[in-house]
């Protein structure tokens, strides 16, 4: 299963920094650099359009976080699972913007070649 979201990853991001920057956008603390198990629950669900079960998220969060020995994981442990790969995606991410601590609004990523339309029609397609 983690082969398939690497997989999936590789194709869906332009490089493994676009790739843990999709991931942090899932906090609920945006100061944060870290990414939680529940972040990356949300991360892959969304990445996957729920092709994964949350029995297999956890399966896949015990072998990013090295069988729990770390209850989040940074940059550098996202790049020990994540780097290496051979990224077909298109995706620009450039930043991140988020709305101020206390608003309802949600963290939204931009991107410098297309729309989140266009976007999640991407993610379907490789998928398929």
């Amino acid at each position: 299963m983690l082969i398939e979201l690497k997989h999936t990853v590789s194709c869906s991001f332009a490089d493994c920094e676009s790739a843990f920057q999709f991931f942090l956008s899932f906090k609920s603390d945006p100061k944060k650099k870290t990414i939680s198990k529940s972040d990356f629950e949300r991360a892959v669900s969304s990445l996957s359009g729920g092709r994964f079960s949350k029995t297999d998220i956890e399966s896949q969060w015990k072998v990013v976080s090295f069988n729990g020995k770390f209850v989040t994981i940074d940059k550098y442990i996202f790049r020990s699972h994540f780097d290496g790969l051979e990224y077909s995606g298109n995706s620009t991410v450039t930043n991140i913007k988020t709305a101020p601590v206390g608003s309802s609004l949600k963290t939204t990523i931009v991107s410098v070649n297309s729309s989140n339309v266009q976007w999640e029609a991407d993610i379907i397609e490789k998928l398929r």
